[in-house]
Protein backbone atom coordinates (compact mmCIF):
# COMPACT_ATOMS: atom_id res chain seq x y z
CA UNK A 1 0.00 0.00 0.00
CA UNK A 2 1.34 3.44 -0.70
CA UNK A 3 2.11 5.38 2.22
CA UNK A 4 0.80 8.39 0.26
CA UNK A 5 -2.95 7.27 -0.13
CA UNK A 6 -3.63 8.40 3.45
CA UNK A 7 -2.94 11.89 2.10
CA UNK A 8 -6.59 12.94 0.32
CA UNK A 9 -7.84 15.50 2.79
CA UNK A 10 -9.68 17.36 0.48
CA UNK A 11 -12.25 20.67 0.79
CA UNK A 12 -15.47 19.65 -1.23
CA UNK A 13 -15.01 23.27 -2.70
CA UNK A 14 -14.11 22.51 -6.11
CA UNK A 15 -15.76 24.10 -9.03
CA UNK A 16 -14.56 23.73 -12.74
CA UNK A 17 -11.03 22.77 -11.91
CA UNK A 18 -8.27 23.81 -14.37
CA UNK A 19 -11.07 25.88 -15.93
CA UNK A 20 -10.97 29.11 -18.03
CA UNK A 21 -12.73 31.47 -19.24
CA UNK A 22 -12.05 34.33 -22.26
CA UNK A 23 -14.24 37.25 -22.87
CA UNK A 24 -14.79 40.17 -23.04
CA UNK A 25 -16.75 41.69 -20.07
CA UNK A 26 -16.21 41.38 -16.47
CA UNK A 27 -17.65 38.27 -14.93
CA UNK A 28 -18.11 37.91 -11.38
CA UNK A 29 -16.79 34.24 -11.33
CA UNK A 30 -14.46 33.73 -8.31
CA UNK A 31 -11.35 33.12 -10.01
CA UNK A 32 -8.22 35.33 -10.74
CA UNK A 33 -7.82 36.85 -14.26
CA UNK A 34 -5.34 38.54 -16.34
CA UNK A 35 -6.18 41.03 -19.64
CA UNK A 36 -5.60 39.25 -22.71
CA UNK A 37 -5.97 42.00 -25.50
CA UNK A 38 -9.56 43.25 -24.81
CA UNK A 39 -10.44 39.99 -23.04
CA UNK A 40 -10.41 38.86 -19.92
CA UNK A 41 -8.75 35.64 -19.43
CA UNK A 42 -10.09 34.16 -16.18
CA UNK A 43 -8.60 30.92 -14.67
CA UNK A 44 -9.35 28.27 -11.70
CA UNK A 45 -6.95 28.24 -8.78
CA UNK A 46 -6.07 24.57 -10.24
CA UNK A 47 -5.61 26.16 -14.25
CA UNK A 48 -1.75 25.78 -15.67
CA UNK A 49 -0.78 28.57 -18.47
CA UNK A 50 1.48 30.44 -19.71
CA UNK A 51 1.11 33.89 -21.54
CA UNK A 52 4.25 35.01 -23.69
CA UNK A 53 3.28 38.71 -25.25
CA UNK A 54 5.61 39.78 -28.37
CA UNK A 55 4.09 43.70 -29.64
CA UNK A 56 0.20 42.72 -30.58
CA UNK A 57 0.21 39.14 -30.63
CA UNK A 58 0.33 36.93 -27.59
CA UNK A 59 0.35 33.04 -27.25
CA UNK A 60 -1.74 31.92 -24.22
CA UNK A 61 -0.94 27.77 -23.64
CA UNK A 62 -3.51 26.69 -20.99
CA UNK A 63 -2.57 23.20 -19.50
CA UNK A 64 0.69 21.53 -20.08
CA UNK A 65 2.50 21.03 -23.70
CA UNK A 66 5.75 19.20 -24.56
CA UNK A 67 7.97 19.20 -27.65
CA UNK A 68 8.86 15.44 -27.95
CA UNK A 69 11.90 16.50 -30.55
CA UNK A 70 13.14 19.42 -28.53
CA UNK A 71 11.90 18.78 -24.83
CA UNK A 72 11.16 22.10 -24.68
CA UNK A 73 8.11 23.21 -22.53
CA UNK A 74 5.26 25.46 -21.83
CA UNK A 75 6.92 28.68 -21.40
CA UNK A 76 9.35 27.77 -24.10
CA UNK A 77 6.73 26.71 -26.83
CA UNK A 78 4.97 30.51 -26.24
CA UNK A 79 7.98 31.59 -27.40
CA UNK A 80 8.72 29.57 -30.32
CA UNK A 81 5.16 29.67 -31.57
CA UNK A 82 5.51 33.63 -31.48
CA UNK A 83 9.06 33.38 -33.78
CA UNK A 84 6.89 30.78 -36.05
CA UNK A 85 4.02 33.24 -35.99
CA UNK A 86 6.30 36.08 -37.66
CA UNK A 87 7.31 33.49 -40.53
CA UNK A 88 4.31 32.19 -41.36
CA UNK A 89 0.55 31.06 -39.65
CA UNK A 90 1.07 27.91 -41.54
CA UNK A 91 4.70 27.41 -39.61
CA UNK A 92 2.65 27.91 -36.49
CA UNK A 93 -0.02 25.58 -36.92
CA UNK A 94 2.50 22.91 -38.07
CA UNK A 95 4.69 23.59 -34.80
CA UNK A 96 1.57 23.10 -32.81
CA UNK A 97 0.27 20.12 -35.16
CA UNK A 98 2.91 17.55 -33.24
CA UNK A 99 3.11 18.88 -29.75
CA UNK A 100 2.15 16.29 -26.44
CA UNK A 101 0.28 17.22 -24.03
CA UNK A 102 -2.84 18.16 -22.31
CA UNK A 103 -3.48 21.72 -23.64
CA UNK A 104 -5.45 24.35 -25.56
CA UNK A 105 -3.52 26.99 -27.36
CA UNK A 106 -4.78 30.72 -28.27
CA UNK A 107 -3.30 33.02 -30.16
CA UNK A 108 -4.46 36.67 -30.26
CA UNK A 109 -3.35 38.87 -33.03
CA UNK A 110 -4.53 42.31 -32.46
CA UNK A 111 -8.12 41.62 -32.82
CA UNK A 112 -8.23 37.79 -34.69
CA UNK A 113 -8.34 34.87 -32.18
CA UNK A 114 -7.17 31.01 -32.97
CA UNK A 115 -7.78 28.65 -30.60
CA UNK A 116 -5.81 24.87 -30.96
CA UNK A 117 -6.51 21.74 -29.13
CA UNK A 118 -4.17 19.24 -28.38
CA UNK A 119 -4.39 15.89 -30.48
CA UNK A 120 -7.25 14.44 -29.21
CA UNK A 121 -8.55 17.75 -28.15
CA UNK A 122 -8.88 16.10 -24.65
CA UNK A 123 -8.77 20.29 -22.79
CA UNK A 124 -11.93 21.14 -23.31
CA UNK A 125 -13.24 24.49 -25.04
CA UNK A 126 -17.11 25.61 -26.12
CA UNK A 127 -18.15 28.48 -27.73
CA UNK A 128 -21.62 30.06 -29.14
CA UNK A 129 -22.48 31.76 -31.89
CA UNK A 130 -25.44 33.52 -30.45
CA UNK A 131 -23.56 34.81 -27.20
CA UNK A 132 -20.22 36.84 -28.77
CA UNK A 133 -16.62 36.62 -27.54
CA UNK A 134 -16.88 33.41 -24.69
CA UNK A 135 -14.78 30.97 -25.06
CA UNK A 136 -14.93 28.59 -21.40
CA UNK A 137 -13.43 24.85 -20.87
CA UNK A 138 -17.17 23.92 -19.04
CA UNK A 139 -20.69 23.94 -20.32
CA UNK A 140 -21.45 24.67 -16.78
CA UNK A 141 -19.99 28.24 -17.19
CA UNK A 142 -22.35 29.24 -20.19
CA UNK A 143 -24.85 27.92 -17.60
CA UNK A 144 -24.33 29.94 -14.41
CA UNK A 145 -22.91 33.08 -15.97
CA UNK A 146 -25.06 33.28 -19.49
CA UNK A 147 -28.34 31.53 -18.14
CA UNK A 148 -28.58 29.54 -21.97
CA UNK A 149 -31.70 27.51 -22.19
CA UNK A 150 -31.31 23.34 -22.16
CA UNK A 151 -30.99 21.73 -25.30
CA UNK A 152 -34.34 20.21 -25.70
CA UNK A 153 -32.76 18.61 -29.04
CA UNK A 154 -30.53 16.81 -27.15
CA UNK A 155 -32.69 16.01 -24.42
CA UNK A 156 -35.55 14.03 -26.54
CA UNK A 157 -32.31 12.27 -28.14
CA UNK A 158 -30.55 11.21 -24.52
CA UNK A 159 -33.86 10.62 -22.80
CA UNK A 160 -35.24 8.60 -26.11
CA UNK A 161 -36.75 5.14 -25.12
CA UNK A 162 -34.52 3.70 -28.03
CA UNK A 163 -31.35 5.06 -26.87
CA UNK A 164 -29.85 1.92 -24.98
CA UNK A 165 -26.20 1.92 -24.16
CA UNK A 166 -25.49 -0.04 -20.73
CA UNK A 167 -21.86 1.26 -21.20
CA UNK A 168 -23.00 4.75 -20.65
CA UNK A 169 -24.12 7.64 -23.21
CA UNK A 170 -22.83 10.32 -24.83
CA UNK A 171 -23.62 13.51 -26.96
CA UNK A 172 -23.96 12.99 -30.70
CA UNK A 173 -22.53 15.24 -33.29
CA UNK A 174 -22.21 19.13 -32.01
CA UNK A 175 -24.79 18.53 -29.80
CA UNK A 176 -24.43 19.69 -26.24
CA UNK A 177 -26.95 20.33 -23.25
CA UNK A 178 -27.22 23.91 -23.96
CA UNK A 179 -29.01 25.58 -26.57
CA UNK A 180 -26.71 26.88 -29.53
CA UNK A 181 -23.39 25.83 -27.27
CA UNK A 182 -20.98 24.16 -29.88
CA UNK A 183 -17.78 21.73 -28.58
CA UNK A 184 -14.31 22.23 -29.86
CA UNK A 185 -13.46 19.23 -32.37
CA UNK A 186 -9.95 17.47 -32.48
CA UNK A 187 -8.15 18.17 -35.72
CA UNK A 188 -10.28 21.45 -36.00
CA UNK A 189 -9.80 24.92 -34.58
CA UNK A 190 -11.65 28.03 -33.57
CA UNK A 191 -10.96 31.26 -36.12
CA UNK A 192 -12.62 34.37 -34.62
CA UNK A 193 -12.35 37.84 -35.49
CA UNK A 194 -14.30 40.46 -33.92
CA UNK A 195 -18.05 39.05 -33.86
CA UNK A 196 -17.54 36.36 -36.47
CA UNK A 197 -16.62 32.47 -35.33
CA UNK A 198 -15.99 29.40 -37.59
CA UNK A 199 -15.26 25.99 -36.71
CA UNK A 200 -12.14 24.97 -38.93
CA UNK A 201 -10.36 21.81 -40.42
CA UNK A 202 -6.05 22.13 -39.90
CA UNK A 203 -5.32 18.50 -39.59
CA UNK A 204 -4.49 16.06 -41.72
CA UNK A 205 -2.53 17.83 -44.18
CA UNK A 206 -0.12 15.28 -44.68
CA UNK A 207 -0.30 11.82 -46.81
CA UNK A 208 0.43 8.92 -44.12
CA UNK A 209 1.31 7.04 -47.33
CA UNK A 210 3.94 9.43 -48.18
CA UNK A 211 5.05 10.52 -44.77
CA UNK A 212 6.39 7.32 -43.79
CA UNK A 213 7.05 5.71 -47.09
CA UNK A 214 10.29 3.54 -46.55
CA UNK A 215 9.36 2.40 -42.47
CA UNK A 216 9.09 -0.56 -41.77
CA UNK A 217 7.78 -1.99 -38.79
CA UNK A 218 10.70 -2.21 -36.60
CA UNK A 219 11.24 1.06 -37.51
CA UNK A 220 8.07 2.57 -36.78
CA UNK A 221 8.46 0.39 -32.98
CA UNK A 222 11.62 2.10 -32.66
CA UNK A 223 10.38 5.88 -32.94
CA UNK A 224 7.11 5.21 -31.78
CA UNK A 225 9.04 3.40 -28.03
CA UNK A 226 11.39 6.18 -28.31
CA UNK A 227 8.54 8.90 -28.37
CA UNK A 228 7.08 7.07 -25.43
CA UNK A 229 9.88 6.93 -23.26
CA UNK A 230 10.93 10.97 -24.04
CA UNK A 231 7.00 11.39 -22.72
CA UNK A 232 7.49 9.77 -19.72
CA UNK A 233 10.99 11.61 -18.71
CA UNK A 234 8.60 14.79 -19.70
CA UNK A 235 6.01 14.52 -17.27
CA UNK A 236 7.50 12.37 -14.68
CA UNK A 237 7.36 13.58 -11.14
CA UNK A 238 9.12 11.41 -8.64
CA UNK A 239 6.86 9.92 -5.79
CA UNK A 240 3.91 11.27 -7.04
CA UNK A 241 3.28 9.56 -10.72
CA UNK A 242 0.26 6.75 -11.03
CA UNK A 243 -0.68 4.91 -13.59
CA UNK A 244 -4.44 3.72 -13.56
CA UNK A 245 -3.82 0.19 -14.38
CA UNK A 246 -6.33 -2.30 -16.00
CA UNK A 247 -5.85 -5.94 -17.71
CA UNK A 248 -6.24 -4.56 -21.31
CA UNK A 249 -2.64 -4.03 -23.41
CA UNK A 250 -3.06 -0.05 -23.43
CA UNK A 251 -2.25 0.23 -20.10
CA UNK A 252 -0.37 -2.97 -19.55
CA UNK A 253 2.04 -0.87 -22.63
CA UNK A 254 1.88 2.43 -20.65
CA UNK A 255 3.44 0.41 -17.88
CA UNK A 256 5.93 -1.25 -19.87
CA UNK A 257 7.39 1.72 -20.80
CA UNK A 258 7.73 2.91 -16.88
CA UNK A 259 9.64 -0.09 -16.72
CA UNK A 260 12.00 0.65 -19.91
CA UNK A 261 12.35 4.02 -18.48
CA UNK A 262 13.16 2.77 -14.74
CA UNK A 263 11.18 5.17 -13.30
CA UNK A 264 9.39 4.96 -9.63
CA UNK A 265 5.72 4.75 -10.00
CA UNK A 266 2.34 3.20 -8.57
CA UNK A 267 -0.42 1.78 -9.90
CA UNK A 268 -3.86 1.54 -9.25
CA UNK A 269 -7.00 -0.48 -10.34
CA UNK A 270 -10.71 0.66 -9.53
CA UNK A 271 -13.03 -2.05 -8.71
CA UNK A 272 -17.02 -2.56 -7.52
CA UNK A 273 -17.70 -5.45 -4.69
CA UNK A 274 -21.08 -7.00 -3.62
CA UNK A 275 -22.60 -8.46 -6.92
CA UNK A 276 -21.60 -9.85 -10.10
CA UNK A 277 -19.07 -7.70 -12.00
CA UNK A 278 -16.28 -10.17 -13.62
CA UNK A 279 -15.00 -6.87 -15.72
CA UNK A 280 -14.42 -5.43 -12.44
CA UNK A 281 -12.72 -9.07 -11.23
CA UNK A 282 -10.25 -9.32 -14.72
CA UNK A 283 -9.02 -6.07 -14.25
CA UNK A 284 -8.52 -6.50 -10.66
CA UNK A 285 -6.72 -9.75 -10.35
CA UNK A 286 -4.81 -8.98 -14.15
CA UNK A 287 -3.56 -5.04 -13.64
CA UNK A 288 -2.99 -7.07 -10.12
CA UNK A 289 -0.48 -9.71 -11.50
CA UNK A 290 1.33 -7.09 -13.64
CA UNK A 291 2.12 -4.66 -11.24
CA UNK A 292 3.33 -7.37 -8.67
CA UNK A 293 5.58 -8.75 -11.77
CA UNK A 294 6.82 -5.10 -12.50
CA UNK A 295 7.33 -4.75 -8.90
CA UNK A 296 5.43 -1.43 -8.33
CA UNK A 297 3.21 -0.86 -5.53
CA UNK A 298 -0.46 -1.60 -6.45
CA UNK A 299 -3.48 0.18 -4.73
CA UNK A 300 -7.79 -0.32 -4.92
CA UNK A 301 -9.94 2.49 -5.16
CA UNK A 302 -13.52 0.98 -4.20
CA UNK A 303 -15.98 2.60 -6.25
CA UNK A 304 -18.85 3.90 -3.75
CA UNK A 305 -22.28 3.42 -3.84
CA UNK A 306 -24.23 6.61 -5.76
CA UNK A 307 -25.40 9.13 -3.05
CA UNK A 308 -26.56 12.14 -4.16
CA UNK A 309 -27.22 13.80 -1.04
CA UNK A 310 -23.66 13.59 0.06
CA UNK A 311 -21.00 16.09 0.28
CA UNK A 312 -19.41 15.01 -3.00
CA UNK A 313 -22.09 14.91 -5.12
CA UNK A 314 -23.56 18.23 -3.75
CA UNK A 315 -19.91 19.95 -4.95
CA UNK A 316 -19.84 17.41 -8.43
CA UNK A 317 -23.09 18.81 -9.15
CA UNK A 318 -22.05 22.43 -9.03
CA UNK A 319 -19.94 21.29 -11.74
CA UNK A 320 -21.64 18.88 -14.16
CA UNK A 321 -25.78 19.76 -13.25
CA UNK A 322 -26.08 19.43 -16.87
CA UNK A 323 -24.46 15.69 -17.41
CA UNK A 324 -22.24 13.48 -15.73
CA UNK A 325 -20.56 10.43 -17.29
CA UNK A 326 -18.70 8.27 -13.80
CA UNK A 327 -19.81 10.66 -10.89
CA UNK A 328 -18.85 7.08 -8.24
CA UNK A 329 -15.80 6.68 -10.23
CA UNK A 330 -14.84 10.30 -9.59
CA UNK A 331 -15.86 10.40 -6.39
CA UNK A 332 -13.57 7.44 -5.63
CA UNK A 333 -10.66 9.44 -7.45
CA UNK A 334 -11.70 12.40 -5.26
CA UNK A 335 -11.70 10.97 -2.15
CA UNK A 336 -8.83 7.88 -2.28
CA UNK A 337 -6.22 9.16 -4.49
CA UNK A 338 -3.38 11.53 -2.93
CA UNK A 339 -4.11 14.98 -3.28
CA UNK A 340 -2.26 16.21 -6.37
CA UNK A 341 -0.99 13.55 -8.22
CA UNK A 342 -0.41 12.72 -11.27
CA UNK A 343 -2.36 10.04 -13.10
CA UNK A 344 -1.23 8.27 -16.43
CA UNK A 345 -4.46 7.03 -18.15
CA UNK A 346 -3.91 4.99 -21.26
CA UNK A 347 -6.87 6.05 -23.44
CA UNK A 348 -6.50 7.29 -27.03
CA UNK A 349 -4.29 4.59 -28.09
CA UNK A 350 -7.42 3.15 -29.77
CA UNK A 351 -7.30 5.54 -32.65
CA UNK A 352 -4.22 3.69 -33.54
CA UNK A 353 -5.58 -0.12 -32.93
CA UNK A 354 -8.94 -0.18 -35.32
CA UNK A 355 -11.51 1.04 -32.99
CA UNK A 356 -14.52 0.33 -35.67
CA UNK A 357 -13.70 -3.07 -37.28
CA UNK A 358 -16.68 -3.66 -39.89
CA UNK A 359 -16.24 -0.96 -42.24
CA UNK A 360 -18.05 -1.78 -45.13
CA UNK A 361 -19.27 1.47 -46.15
CA UNK A 362 -16.63 3.53 -47.93
CA UNK A 363 -18.80 7.01 -48.22
CA UNK A 364 -19.02 9.11 -45.23
CA UNK A 365 -22.96 9.89 -44.30
CA UNK A 366 -24.53 10.63 -41.12
CA UNK A 367 -26.13 7.61 -41.68
CA UNK A 368 -22.60 5.83 -41.04
CA UNK A 369 -21.29 8.56 -38.06
CA UNK A 370 -24.84 7.89 -36.34
CA UNK A 371 -24.49 4.40 -36.41
CA UNK A 372 -20.94 3.95 -35.37
CA UNK A 373 -21.91 6.11 -32.53
CA UNK A 374 -24.68 4.13 -31.40
CA UNK A 375 -25.43 0.58 -32.50
CA UNK A 376 -28.89 0.98 -31.18
CA UNK A 377 -32.56 1.91 -32.97
CA UNK A 378 -31.57 5.40 -31.90
CA UNK A 379 -28.86 6.03 -34.80
CA UNK A 380 -31.94 5.88 -37.32
CA UNK A 381 -33.86 9.04 -35.48
CA UNK A 382 -34.31 11.50 -37.70
CA UNK A 383 -33.19 14.34 -35.10
CA UNK A 384 -29.65 12.08 -34.93
CA UNK A 385 -29.32 11.98 -38.63
CA UNK A 386 -29.63 15.67 -39.20
CA UNK A 387 -27.12 16.44 -36.35
CA UNK A 388 -24.41 14.21 -37.93
CA UNK A 389 -25.42 15.81 -41.17
CA UNK A 390 -24.45 19.56 -39.03
CA UNK A 391 -21.32 17.96 -37.94
CA UNK A 392 -20.11 16.70 -41.15
CA UNK A 393 -20.18 20.30 -42.26
CA UNK A 394 -19.29 21.89 -38.60
CA UNK A 395 -15.93 19.54 -39.31
CA UNK A 396 -15.69 19.63 -43.12
CA UNK A 397 -15.41 15.90 -42.13
CA UNK A 398 -15.07 15.57 -46.27
CA UNK A 399 -12.99 12.61 -48.21
CA UNK A 400 -11.48 15.08 -50.01
CA UNK A 401 -9.94 16.52 -46.80
CA UNK A 402 -8.75 13.55 -44.96
CA UNK A 403 -5.61 12.86 -47.44
CA UNK A 404 -4.95 8.84 -47.31
CA UNK A 405 -6.48 8.45 -43.51
CA UNK A 406 -9.21 5.57 -43.55
CA UNK A 407 -12.46 8.34 -41.99
CA UNK A 408 -13.26 5.50 -39.63
CA UNK A 409 -9.92 6.03 -37.75
CA UNK A 410 -10.40 9.88 -37.30
CA UNK A 411 -14.34 9.76 -36.29
CA UNK A 412 -13.22 7.58 -33.69
CA UNK A 413 -10.69 10.03 -33.19
CA UNK A 414 -12.39 13.55 -33.37
CA UNK A 415 -15.62 12.93 -32.53
CA UNK A 416 -15.63 9.84 -29.38
CA UNK A 417 -12.53 11.91 -27.76
CA UNK A 418 -14.02 15.42 -27.96
CA UNK A 419 -17.67 14.40 -27.14
CA UNK A 420 -17.31 11.96 -24.06
CA UNK A 421 -13.90 11.37 -22.94
CA UNK A 422 -12.33 15.16 -22.24
CA UNK A 423 -15.85 15.15 -20.15
CA UNK A 424 -14.10 11.99 -18.38
CA UNK A 425 -10.87 14.08 -17.51
CA UNK A 426 -12.87 16.91 -16.78
CA UNK A 427 -14.61 14.64 -13.55
CA UNK A 428 -11.02 13.50 -13.26
CA UNK A 429 -9.63 17.09 -13.01
CA UNK A 430 -11.67 17.71 -9.76
CA UNK A 431 -9.24 15.52 -7.85
CA UNK A 432 -5.74 14.75 -9.66
CA UNK A 433 -4.08 15.91 -13.00
CA UNK A 434 -4.54 13.83 -15.76
CA UNK A 435 -1.98 12.87 -18.25
CA UNK A 436 -2.41 10.95 -21.56
CA UNK A 437 0.99 9.33 -23.15
CA UNK A 438 -0.35 8.51 -26.23
CA UNK A 439 -1.98 11.96 -27.06
CA UNK A 440 0.57 13.27 -29.16
CA UNK A 441 0.37 13.28 -33.23
CA UNK A 442 4.34 12.01 -33.65
CA UNK A 443 2.61 8.96 -31.81
CA UNK A 444 -0.82 8.71 -33.46
CA UNK A 445 0.66 8.77 -36.92
CA UNK A 446 3.33 6.38 -36.50
CA UNK A 447 0.51 4.14 -35.44
CA UNK A 448 -1.78 4.77 -38.48
CA UNK A 449 1.24 4.17 -40.25
CA UNK A 450 1.22 -0.05 -39.84
CA UNK A 451 -1.32 -1.81 -42.02
CA UNK A 452 -4.55 -2.37 -40.94
CA UNK A 453 -3.79 -5.89 -40.29
CA UNK A 454 -0.93 -4.91 -37.65
CA UNK A 455 -2.86 -2.02 -36.27
CA UNK A 456 -6.01 -4.25 -35.71
CA UNK A 457 -3.42 -6.83 -33.86
CA UNK A 458 -2.46 -4.09 -31.66
CA UNK A 459 1.49 -4.91 -33.01
CA UNK A 460 3.11 -2.17 -31.53
CA UNK A 461 1.67 -2.44 -27.97
CA UNK A 462 1.87 -6.20 -27.86
CA UNK A 463 5.90 -5.71 -28.90
CA UNK A 464 6.62 -3.16 -25.89
CA UNK A 465 4.64 -5.81 -23.62
CA UNK A 466 7.33 -7.95 -24.52
CA UNK A 467 10.39 -6.10 -24.84
CA UNK A 468 9.40 -4.71 -20.86
CA UNK A 469 8.76 -9.00 -20.14
CA UNK A 470 5.25 -8.69 -19.43
CA UNK A 471 3.51 -10.73 -22.48
CA UNK A 472 3.88 -14.17 -20.56
CA UNK A 473 0.94 -12.56 -17.96
CA UNK A 474 -2.36 -14.09 -18.77
CA UNK A 475 -4.87 -11.93 -20.50
CA UNK A 476 -8.15 -12.60 -19.05
CA UNK A 477 -10.13 -10.49 -22.19
CA UNK A 478 -8.62 -13.49 -24.59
Amino acid sequence: MNNNIMNTQRDYSEYCPNGFLLCKQNVDIKWEYKSFGSYYFYYSETTEYHIHTQNDLQVLVIGNAYDLNTNDKNRRITEIIAEKFNNSFNDTVEYITYLAGRFLIILRNGNNLSIFPDSHCTYACYWSDKVKNVFTSHLQIFKDYWKIEINEILSSIMNHEDYISPGGKYFPATLTPLQNIYPLIANCFISHHEDNTEHKRFYPHISLHEKYKGYNKDIIYLLFKNYLLNYFKNIYEPNNTYISLTNGLDSRAILSIALMANLKIDTFTYTKFGGDYPHYEKDLVGASKCATHAGYPHFILFLPQLDYGNDFYKMYSKTFSLHARFPVLAQAYYQQLPVKSNVLISTISETGTVFYAERSEKNITPEVLAQKWSTSKIHTNGLVLEAFDEYIDYTEFHLSKLYDFDFYDLYYWEHRNSKWANIWYQECDLSHKVILPFNCRLINELMLALSFEDRKSKYLLNRLIKDAGLSYLPDFYA
